[in-house]
């Protein structure tokens, strides 16, 4: 179905308004595949959910590095996500839970209750709006607010 080069894409294109670019980064092992203004984004896919009920795994592993850098970004107060498409479903997993769970416990049931945002197909509009709004209330944690909070179409 759908490569991860292809879901990278699609990712970038929804989030041009917040200067989305994709990373191909060989100096750096780990590092995600999509930065925006207010976070990273680690693009995972699957063609399909697991015929039996168990145990979600990727095509492309969720590697011991790209959980590292999840676990640490997350931790020192920056965003991550994983963005996982299954088909025609998308889903924003937090970073650091997906750093825990991802492939290890979690069952496509997990990953429905545990996702931050999900689209099926996909709505880049959606996903665009969530992150301002998550951007925002991340900023108002931290007691920081903007004199030009981003418009929410």
């Amino acid at each position: 179905m759908s490569s991860e080069k292809q879901q990278r894409q699609r990712i970038v294109k929804a989030l041009k308004p917040l200067h989305a670019c994709s990373v191909e980064n060989s100096c750096m092992a780990g590092f995600p595949d999509v930065v925006f203004i207010g976070g990273m984004i680690e693009a995972k896919c699957l063609d399909a959910w697991p015929k039996r009920k168990g145990i979600v795994r990727l095509k492309h592993h969720f590697t011991a590095l790209q959980r590292l850098f999840a676990r640490t970004w997350t931790r020192k107060g920056g965003f991550h996500a994983v963005c996982l498409q299954v088909d025609q479903d998308w889903f924003l997993l937090d970073g650091l839970a997906a750093a825990t769970h991802l492939e290890r416990d979690w069952t496509e049931e997990d990953i429905r209750r545990e996702c931050l945002w999900s689209s099926c197909p996909l709505d880049e509009a959606g996903m665009l709006a969530f992150l301002k709004i998550h951007k925002g209330l991340e900023q108002a944690k931290r007691g920081e607010f903007s004199e030009n909070p981003p418009h929410i179409p």
